[in-house]
């Protein structure tokens, strides 16, 4: 199940809420670590909110939440079988420079509740509970 719900009614400000709800019959990753039960579950919310300062001026504050009890959308870099709740924040400004050419810088810090992200020496083995991204891009919407 996803499920979202966006508000428009104020001026200049977007409110959106996410909520993603899935599951699985005899799950691969839980079959192939042995377990009797195989069957998995996992879900999430988010909330946004956005602001238009200007025409041109964008900034948007997300938060989300994300529990994988089974630990088998989080197999990467965690073994199949162990609970994994994280959290993020996103932090975006968005501006529109010219015409359809908008420049947008995004910050986003990621929180387990267990070591799943790989942040030193690279590879299969998670490193850390946390790990911080920036993004700059420059992109062209043609609509």
């Amino acid at each position: 199940m996803d499920t979202t719900i966006l508000y428009t009614g104020i001026d200049r400000v977007t409110l959106a809420v996410n909520f993603d709800f899935a599951g699985e019959e005899n799950d691969p990753a839980l079959v192939a670590v042995g377990r009797r039960n195989a069957n998995s579950s996992w879900g999430g919310v988010a909330g946004y909110v956005g602001y238009d300062w200007t025409k041109a001026l964008r900034t948007v504050l997300r938060l989300e939440y994300f529990a994988d009890p089974q630990g088998v959308r989080s197999s990467e870099t965690v073994p199949a079988g162990k609970n994994v709740d994280s959290w993020e924040v996103t932090a975006t400004a968005e501006y529109k420079i010219w015409r359809g050419l908008v420049g947008r810088v995004e910050f986003r810090h990621d929180e387990a509740n267990r070591r799943a992200f790989s942040v030193q020496n690279p590879g299969p083995v998670p490193t850390s509970s946390a790990q911080n991204t920036i993004t700059l891009a420059l992109y062209y919407s043609l609509f």
